[in-house]
Parts: structure tokens; C-alpha cells; sequence
């Protein structure tokens, strides 16, 4: 369970780099309620240091975003998930592709068809 006072402190410029390094150490287990702060319109802290720390969480950071884009209640929360995708840059459009890249690689190289 991620503490409410680490994801205040994340807008707190004398705290930030030590709240972030403690959620980054929280992993995985600290993914849910990061995601739920980032679809919060009503969340005092910006998204942005937000996304930041799921980004450096890792893979699990980013199919928590991806769960909160899915399970999104509103068109608003729904756009705060997409810039947060926005943000992970190219490490996360890497990670999106990823299952297509492993199906372009299996896929076979010719498909023999019945026409000559």
C-alpha cells in the first residue's frame, strides 16, 4: 500500500527525489494507487512526477497504466492515462509494441497457396 504522504511529497520540490525513490522501491505493489492518482482529476499532485516514478518502476508501472486506460471511468480520466503513456517516450512505445514484434518474428516467413 503506497503511503498518501510520498505522493503528496512528490510536488513538494524539497521532498520529491526521496518520495519517488521510496515508491520506485514500493515495485509493483505501489502501481495500483499510483494509477488511481494519475486518473484522480481531483488529485492535488501533477501527474507528470507521477508517471515519471511509474515509468522507473518498469514493466509493471506501465501495464498499470494500461489497466487505467482500460478501467477508466471517465473521458478525462481516460486522457490523463494517454498523456501519462505519452511520457514514458520511447522505452514505453517499445514495451506497447513489444507482443507485436514477437508475432512479426514467429509469424512464417511464406504461406505456400494453392495458386501458382
Amino acid at each position: 500500500m503506497v503511503n498518501a504522504d510520498l505522493i503528496r511529497d512528490l510536488g513538494r520540490p524539497d521532498r520529491h527525489e526521496a518520495a519517488a525513490d521510496s515508491l520506485v522501491t514500493l515495485g509493483a505493489g505501489g502501481v495500483e494507487q499510483l494509477v488511481r492518482e494519475v486518473m484522480d482529476t481531483g488529485c492535488p499532485v501533477d501527474w507528470r512526477p507521477i508517471t515519471a516514478v511509474l515509468g522507473r518502476i518498469g514493466d509493471a508501472g506501465f501495464d498499470g497504466l494500461l489497466q487505467g486506460l482500460v478501467s477508466a471511468p471517465t473521458e478525462e480520466s481516460r486522457e490523463r492515462v494517454g498523456f501519462a503513456f505519452s511520457r514514458l517516450g520511447v522505452w514505453g512505445q517499445r514495451r506497447l509494441l513489444r507482443p507485436a514484434l514477437r508475432l512479426s518474428r514467429s509469424a512464417p516467413k511464406a504461406v505456400p497457396t494453392a495458386c501458382p
